[in-house]
């Protein structure tokens, strides 16, 4: 019996659904070469929100990634404003077919439409911060806060990693800040800052005080009183302390863990 001989290049015609296999393994390539097909680099959004600030005597800030500006409001009203960012894609997004397994809220545009501001108001503290909650949404927004608010009213802010700028209110304020820059430049009124990494600047035209404590673990510590640079002794380590009592009432207590802090008292300027 006789082989049947084929020659080089000989083929069958490709069934139906070979080419659509084909077809399937070519498309998942070049999702898997272009991992960000269809999604956007970015969106923004600007909302903004007005409380009365009547019996309202303490404010409080939970932000992210980004900024935070302060100023005094020429009225009795707190107003926030706050210019939302949207970075980039999720983690599901740059995955080939990811857009096939997402929630609602994975797709960049989506959920840049789904933020909003949250006000709340209870016994006289009002809280501001964006929706939804939670690590996903956080991670990949940037939020420049912009807040006008009475001189008298308490001011609390948390943000994660921020430049933080606070002028012209003096009902007091505490920071509680991961990374970045704060500058503080107020008239008078307690002052409870701490920063974990990153350098805190301070003006106080306070004239008189109970307590001033400036401290760094790993950096500098340096305080000016009417011009005058006050120096202590400091034990040896890569940290500073300064710590300067008196007789008033002010509590001035400003923290680094790594970085550097500074505040000058300038008594003889009262605004």
């Amino acid at each position: 019996m006789t082989a049947k001989r084929h020659r080089v290049g000989d083929s069958r015609p490709c069934s139906s659904s070979t080419v659509t296999a084909c077809c399937v393994i070519a498309l998942f390539l070049t999702l898997l070469s272009h991992p960000t097909l269809g999604a956007d680099s970015s969106n923004r959004r600007t909302l903004e929100s007005e409380t009365p600030a009547e019996g309202i005597d303490r404010l409080t800030l939970r932000a992210g990634d980004g900024s935070i500006t302060v100023s005094p409001s020429s009225d009795d009203t707190i107003r926030a404003r706050v210019e939302v960012t949207v970075e980039g894609s999720s983690d599901k997004e740059r995955r080939p077919l990811g857009w096939f397994l997402t929630s609602r809220l994975e797709r960049a545009d989506d959920l840049a439409g789904a933020i909003s501001i949250s006000e709340s108001v209870s016994a006289g503290q009002a809280t501001l911060r964006l929706l939804p909650l939670g690590k996903s949404r956080a991670s990949r927004t940037k939020e420049d806060w912009f807040l006008e608010l009475p001189p008298r009213v308490f001011l609390e802010l948390e943000a994660n990693s921020a430049t933080t700028v606070v002028s012209e209110v003096y009902g007091g304020i505490r920071l509680r800040q991961g990374h970045g820059k704060a500058k503080i430049d107020v008239p008078r009124g307690d002052l409870d800052l701490r920063l974990q990494v990153g350098t805190i600047e301070v003006r106080s035209a306070v004239d008189t005080w109970h307590l001033v404590d400036l401290r760094s673990r790993v950096g500098e510590a340096r305080l000016w009183i009417d011009g005058r640079r006050i120096k202590r002794r400091q034990p040896p380590g890569p940290g500073a302390r300064i710590e300067v009592e008196g007789r008033g009432e002010t509590i001035l207590e400003v923290d680094v863990e790594v970085g550097n802090v500074e505040l000058r008292l300038d008594a003889g300027d009262l605004r």
